[in-house]
């Protein structure tokens, strides 16, 4: 492990599979917890102890749902190339906005399972969630005909 402080900011790296770099403002560059990690003698596994920096910890404890909305958020996203920057930022914000929503709405059922209103099946991917979304915004029927089909046809080119 090696470490640099400048003011308040904490600057660590720590090796264990590969090396992991942290900034703090809060941490100690002393402090550590022991973790469990696994290492090969020979053909044999063992368990060794190994010193962590509480900074690496912390990030683990608390950032797990950051890491979540990371991974989720590039498999359904409306991110479409722009000449304006700030279209492409609009849209970002957008994706990000839902998809926290989303982490929220999974995570409300299983605080209130007693509410009928918050079941859901099992697999509610993010997509059905967006769809979902979009039509209690604009007010849409859950099933049967679209209401928007004379919209789009005001704003198509006849030939």
């Amino acid at each position: 492990m090696r470490w640099e402080r400048e003011g308040v900011c904490l600057a660590q790296q720590w090796k264990d599979n590969r090396p992991v770099t942290v900034l703090s403002s809060t941490d100690n560059a002393k402090d550590f917890v022991m973790v469990a990690r696994k290492e090969k003698v020979g053909n044999v596994w063992r368990n060794i102890n190994v010193k962590q920096p509480k900074a690496i910890e912390h990030y683990n404890n608390y950032m797990n749902a950051v890491d979540h909305s990371d991974q989720i958020l590039p498999k359904n996203c409306a991110l479409r190339k722009c000449m304006r920057w700030w279209k492409t930022l609009f849209n970002q914000i957008i994706d990000i906005d839902i998809v926290n929503s989303y982490i929220l709405f999974q995570l409300h059922p299983i605080e209130h399972p007693d509410n009928e209103a918050l079941k859901r099946p099992q697999k509610f991917a993010i997509a059905e969630y967006r769809e979902k979304l979009v039509r209690d915004l604009a007010g849409l029927n859950e099933y049967g005909k679209r209401t928007w089909g004379v919209c789009y046809c005001a704003y198509t080119k006849v030939y």
